[in-house]
C-alpha cells in the first residue's frame, strides 16, 4: 500500500529523482574507473564476482545472477561470456534440471575479487559514505528500500 503524501512531499520526491539518478551515474563511473585503473576489473564484473563470492559454493543460477546485478538474461549472458573468456567464471549445467545453467566463480575470479574489494570499499567511502552522516545514511537506506519493495525487488538486496 502506498502511503498518502501531500503535493509538497510529492514534488520533493520528484526533485530528488534527478539528484539520485545523476549521483548514481557519476559514482558508478568513478568507481568503475578506479577499479579498472587499480586492478583492471570493470565495476559490472566486480559486482558479478561479489554476488558469486557471497554464495557458499560460489555459484548462482544465471537467471538469479542477472536479477541480482540488474541485467536482462541476455545482457548477463553476454557479460558472463566475457568473464568466461577472462577465466574469472565458468558455466555449469544443473545436473537435475537441464534448463538451469549456473555461473561459478573460478579461483582466478576469487583472487580478482579479493584484490578489487579494497579498491571498491575505498571508492565507496571516498565518493559516497564520507559525505553522509549516520542518520542520513539510515534515512536514505530506509527510503530507497521502500522504493525497492514497491518495485518488488527488495528481497534481492536485503
Amino acid at each position: 500500500m502506498i502511503p498518502e503524501v501531500s503535493s509538497e512531499e510529492f514534488e520533493q520526491g520528484r526533485q530528488a529523482w534527478p539528484v539520485l539518478f545523476r549521483s548514481c551515474l557519476i559514482l558508478m563511473d568513478r568507481l568503475d574507473r578506479q577499479l579498472q585503473a587499480s586492478v583492471g576489473l570493470q565495476l559490472a564484473w566486480f559486482e558479478v564476482l561479489s554476488q558469486l563470492s557471497s554464495k557458499p559454493q560460489g555459484m548462482m543460477p544465471m537467471k538469479q545472477l542477472a536479477e541480482s546485478v540488474c541485467l536482462t538474461k541476455s545482457g548477463a549472458s553476454r557479460l558472463i561470456d566475457r568473464m568466461v573468456d577472462a577465466k574469472l567464471v565458468e558455466r555449469h549445467a544443473c545436473q537435475t534440471d537441464g534448463r538451469v545453467i549456473y555461473a561459478c566463480v573460478t579461483p582466478q575470479g576469487r583472487l580478482a575479487h579479493e584484490r578489487a574489494r579494497s579498491v571498491a570499499n575505498q571508492g565507496v567511502d571516498e565518493h559516497f559514505a564520507r559525505h553522509l552522516s549516520a542518520t542520513e545514511a539510515k534515512v536514505m537506506s530506509e527510503a530507497l528500500m521502500r522504493v525497492l519493495v514497491a518495485a518488488g525487488c527488495a528481497q534481492r538486496w536485503s
